[in-house]
């Protein structure tokens, strides 16, 4: 019996086949948010050329490692094979491909020679921020990345639980990013440490945020700041880390969401039986992907879809139990997050834990003292067309610009696609009326090229055939009819 297939999967998959069609690519590549030729992968995997494969794979997202475990896999939704029986694994022949191409991978890492003297402070070192690092590296650039932890990767390495991605997946993309030249400061808390001005005395031309959402979210009710509740991502952390908090036997978690699905399943892991996510969405309306839903109820996990909490029960300081009420609706009819109650149709349910998983938000730390604005919903202020914020030459990507998503959409949200919205001259200001002060003095925007191939050692360097199967994504769109995105750089004046 197949799974589950809702509403909202079935109109995602309608405008991925419209886009197919309008690009003439496979609906594989355009369903990848990175548009990842995953034909002439899966080709290379097939003839036994991993190599091939894994220059495909890096040539779309640096990230490869991590999405070959973790990636949603839009484009398996998208497989013309699901027709017929199921789509093609694309992810599991990702992972497969790099498992089997790791000499390689390591051979072909070298720097590349700075070409601009203008230099770029990465202010966090998820997804979106290395990707940046990497894309502007290649580009030339000198880059720094500056992240608060003592290890990088972000959430990726942090928060996401080991059982679904081990560090040394993410260090794998991570070593490759570094090995162009890009340099990594660790322990460093950007509007602590330092000031966005001390990264200008610095001698910082541009400076990039890509904080993440990282903090999470709490609710207000009565009892909220009992003794026994935790906010998810601080646990998720503690669990990464080897040093849970001590749960109780029956846990709660509030939140139905694929980061309320990780907290349970690790939860279980910690040895509980007694595990329950309630959320204030419909089964059918949970955030969740669906296989995470279904993974947690394999393991064990209850699901109250529909119940919001109202009051947390506590003894002597300590939570002992939610009441709940039933919730009738969740968004408005224009979309937009507004849920009724029914007053009338309560529960209670015992915990001696309760976890909350209802969201996340941004750290600002890094703008203290800064003029970079930020917007009611707790992120950054930013222009979409140009990344640009509202300090000139702060800019923004990922998360904390454009809220929550996967790290292979962060991935693809780099700093290269700011560069292809600057003003082609200085002072030049968006049709809209928001000034791109983003925009560096002293720098222009000219066309180039990007993402040719460094080359590599001779004894790396692939045959004919291989350097075929290599080709970019983005080629292969240009070849078919598709308008590939404009690249630019910037140069001085």
């Amino acid at each position: 019996m197949g799974r589950v297939v809702f509403a909202g999967e079935t109109a995602i998959m309608e405008d991925v086949l419209q886009r197919a069609q309008q690009t003439r690519v496979a609906p594989c590549s355009a369903g990848c948010p990175v548009n990842t030729d995953t034909r002439r992968y899966v080709e290379a995997i097939a003839r036994g050329d991993y190599e091939a494969a894994l220059e495909v794979l890096l040539d779309a997202n640096p990230f490869t490692s991590v999405c070959g475990r973790i990636c949603h896999h839009p484009c398996e939704a998208a497989c013309r094979r699901s027709k017929v029986d199921a789509p093609v694994g694309l992810r599991a022949l990702k992972r497969f491909a790099v498992e089997n191409a790791r000499d390689y991978r390591e051979a072909r890492r070298c720097p590349v020679a700075p070409t601009f003297s203008e230099r770029v402070a990465v202010v966090g070192s998820g997804p979106a921020g290395m990707a940046a690092a990497h894309d502007l590296a290649k580009q030339g650039y000198r880059v720094t990345v500056f992240e608060k932890a003592d290890t990088p990767g972000g959430m990726l390495g942090a928060a996401i639980p080991r059982y679904r991605l081990p560090y040394e997946a993410v260090k794998e993309d991570l070593d490759d990013i570094v090995a162009l030249g890009v340099e990594l400061r660790t322990e460093v808390t950007i509007g602590v440490d330092l000031t966005l001005e001390d990264l200008r005395q610095q001698g910082f031309d541009a400076i990039l945020l890509s904080t993440g959402l990282s903090e999470s979210h709490t609710l207000n009710c009565p009892g909220i700041d009992s003794e026994g509740i935790f906010l998810a991502m601080p646990f998720l952390r503690a669990v990464r880390m080897g040093a849970p908090p001590e749960v109780g036997r029956r846990v709660i978690v509030v939140g139905g969401g694929n980061v309320a699905m990780d907290v349970a399943r690790s939860v279980r892991r910690l040895g509980v039986t007694e595990v329950a996510c309630i959320c204030l969405e419909s089964r059918e309306e949970m955030p969740a992907s669906p296989w995470e839903i279904e993974e947690a109820l394999e393991e064990g996990v209850q699901i109250a879809p529909s119940w919001g909490v109202r009051t947390v029960f506590a003894e002597g300081g300590r939570v002992r139990g939610l009441e709940l009420r039933r919730c009738t609706r969740v968004f408005d009819e224009a979309g937009r997050f507004s849920p009724t109650f029914d007053d009338s149709d309560v529960c209670t349910r015992l915990a001696d834990t309760v976890i909350l998983a209802i969201g996340q938000r941004a750290d600002l730390t890094c703008i203290a003292g800064s003029s970079v604005q930020e917007e009611r919903t707790g992120r950054l202020q930013y222009s979409p067309a140009t990344l640009a914020t509202s300090e000139r030459g702060v800019f923004a990507c990922g998360e904390v610009a454009r809220g929550p998503g996967s790290a292979v959409e962060a991935s693809v949200r780099r700093m290269s696609d700011l560069c292809s919205h600057l003003p082609v001259r200085r002072g030049e200001g968006r049709q809209d009326g928001h000034h791109a002060r983003g925009d560096v003095p002293g720098l222009r925007a000219v066309r180039c090229r990007v993402s040719r191939r460094r080359r590599c050692p001779a004894a790396v360097r692939h045959q004919p055939d291989a350097r075929g199967a290599g080709r970019s994504a983005q080629a292969t769109a240009r070849r078919r009819g598709a308008a590939p995105a404009r690249r630019l750089l910037l140069l001085p004046l």
